[in-house]
């Protein structure tokens, strides 16, 4: 029977296109083209029904087209949104046809939707080798290569999932915003990028991350008492101006000196009592102050709550609390801390950085060994320090002696690489003193080599974010001088007092000195530059530890890449070409935006 319906007609039941419907619909080969006709218009559940008959006649004639056909209806399953059954077709893709990459193009698809991110990532990369098997036999070499792209994209498309899943399950990414960003691959030469997940206003918070390691510059701590696990100001104000003012003690007013001198936290009842009834705003200015946890081993690091102290110990403080090492492991520390305040700050990072991954490999062994799975091979210890170091093994890097400086002053770029290296060597050795031990693993030694040292320095280098928490004593000044109620008694002397303390100060000090320090964001450090950017770093007016905040400064739409500026992006503070000269010294791209190109 034949039945006409809009632009088909139904044959025997099925319904064909017109122009295809004086065929006789039998074979394979049929169906098939049948099955792409309806691919190419889109009609996927008709194209699903074609290729279903087309396999059902091919594994009746065990055709050779099986493997083709079973791909076409994997492709069709996706498009419908049933991945499972997709999944499935591919397998049997790659049974019938082992050495096509176009099966496990389809199963690693699939994977992918399913949140397979690991399985995907390699069905991926097995399509690729086979890919590059047959690349130099192919005569369009351009449409391997476009292939073999493709292939890389989705790679490590699944590679980004599955390490940012995977972090976020075993609850490494202490962020809010990720329901309004993501990380994705964009290409070969730029790599990764953050994109905006819906529709984004001017102001509106993109990000508000802890960082993954962070730590408050040496020197700065003699300025400010912080928390030493997310660097938030700890103690209350008397503590924090002692701290400040205490090496000047004996240059100090002599009523200052009393009020400066007495126990925790009663410097301000000291005034409230002179001053009463005086209001002294403390709920607003001391909001972001924490009450102060000691180390609990005997060190001088405090923090502002037990958790942080517990998520320090575990991370990282649990092999560099002095107190806790023998004489000989404290001793070679204390020289590494000195070497690295001499040369780089940054070095302190790196010695977190290691014992962070060597905590991670200690915990993976110890649960396998848990398991009675006993690691004994070399290979498998290679596995699990793989699986130690994965959450810095996303970050882009170089060799940190290939980073040059450029030297203003000169007009050129200084290559550093022997002073470099020679940091490196005189860290490794420092670092193994004082870390490594006869019960150390030996497959940990990697990580002491100036190599890797080496590695890390350049994703520090290229990755981290200088640190600026605000002293709360800034908060309290501004409450004071805005306090302007006349019927209050008491209040001109009060402000007196303040004064005092407010000239002390300044007297030796250019600025309150706030938390200073370098750190280490997983997300936030997937933003790349734009000289025309549409978000920023800042601090809102709650963020009171080394948190990385990034607002929006311009409408960003979904799907839109979100961008800031590594450099001062201000017309009056740089040129273009200082611009692109800092950009390409620190960070090795030449900036093509808009603004940085030459103008006509």
């Amino acid at each position: 029977s034949t039945q006409s319906t809009g632009g088909s007609k139904i044959l025997g039941g099925f319904p064909v296109p017109l122009c295809m419907a004086q065929q006789e619909f039998q074979s394979v080969s049929d169906y098939k083209k049948l099955g792409s006709t309806y691919w190419s218009q889109k009609k996927w559940t008709l194209a699903l029904e074609a290729f279903s008959k087309a396999i059902e006649l091919g594994e009746a004639e065990l055709s050779e087209e099986l493997s083709l056909l079973y791909s076409n209806r994997s492709a069709t399953y996706f498009q419908l949104g049933q991945y499972g059954e997709g999944l499935e077709d591919a397998e049997r893709c790659i049974l019938k046809k082992p050495e096509w990459s176009k099966g496990y193009f389809r199963k690693g698809k699939c994977l992918l939707e399913l949140k397979k991110f690991t399985e995907s990532k390699q069905a991926f990369l097995k399509a690729k080798q086979l890919e590059l098997q047959i690349a130099p036999t192919i005569a369009t070499s351009s449409q391997s290569s476009s292939v073999i792209d493709e292939l890389e994209s989705l790679y490590q498309t699944a590679a980004i999932k599955e390490y940012y899943s995977g972090l976020s399950t075993k609850g490494m990414i202490r962020t809010n915003g990720l329901d309004t960003c993501e990380v994705k691959y964009i290409n070969k030469s730029k790599g990764k990028g953050l994109f905006a997940a819906q529709d984004l206003e001017p102001e509106q918070l993109l990000l508000s991350e802890s960082l993954l390691v962070s730590t408050q510059f040496p020197t700065n701590k003699a300025q400010a008492l912080v928390c030493e696990y997310c660097l938030r100001f700890v103690g209350s104000l008397s503590e924090q101006l002692d701290l400040i003012l205490g090496p000047f003690i004996h240059r100090l007013p002599k009523g200052l000196v009393q009020l400066t001198k007495q126990k925790p936290n009663k410097w301000l009842l000291g005034l409230e009592e002179q001053c009463s009834p005086l209001y002294v705003p403390t709920d607003d200015a001391t909001s972001d102050l924490k009450g102060m946890i000691p180390c609990g081993q005997g060190c001088a690091d405090v923090y502002c709550s037990e958790k942080c102290r517990k998520a320090t110990y575990h991370s990282y403080h649990n092999k560099l609390c002095p107190s806790r090492l023998d004489r000989l492991h404290a001793s070679a520390l204390k020289n590494f801390e000195r070497f690295a305040i001499e040369n780089s700050d940054r070095f302190i990072l790196i010695a977190k950085i290691i014992v962070m991954i060597m905590n991670r490999y200690e915990f993976l062994k110890e649960e396998r060994e848990k398991a009675n799975e006993k690691v004994t091979k070399e290979v498998e210890s290679e596995i699990l320090l793989n699986e130690a170091t994965k959450q810095f093994d996303m970050f882009v890097f170089k060799e940190w002696e290939e980073i040059e400086v450029w030297d203003e002053k000169e007009q050129r770029y200084i290559d550093e690489r022997a002073l470099k290296i020679s940091l490196l060597n005189t860290s490794s050795a420092l670092l193994q003193e004082a870390l490594f031990s006869s019960q150390t693993d030996p497959i940990l030694q990697k990580l002491f080599t100036p190599q890797y040292l080496s590695r890390l320095m350049g994703i520090i280098e290229l990755n981290s974010q200088n640190i600026g928490v605000l002293s709360p004593l800034h908060r309290y000044f501004r409450a004071l001088g805005e306090f302007s109620d006349p019927t209050v008694p008491g209040k001109v002397e009060a402000l007196k007092q303040f004064q005092i303390i407010i000239d002390s100060l300044f007297k030796y000090h250019s600025e309150v000195p706030n938390c200073q320090g370098v750190g280490l964001s997983l997300i936030q450090s997937n933003i790349n530059h734009s000289c025309v950017p549409n978000a920023e770093l800042a601090k809102t007016a709650r963020d009171y530890d080394a948190r990385s905040t990034v607002i929006a400064i311009l409408p960003i739409k979904k799907g839109e890449e979100i961008t800031i500026s590594y450099v001062p992006f201000d017309e009056g503070e740089y040129t273009t070409e200082q611009r692109r000269r800092e950009l390409f010294g620190q960070y090795r791209f030449h900036c093509v935006c808009p603004k940085c190109q030459p103008k006509t």
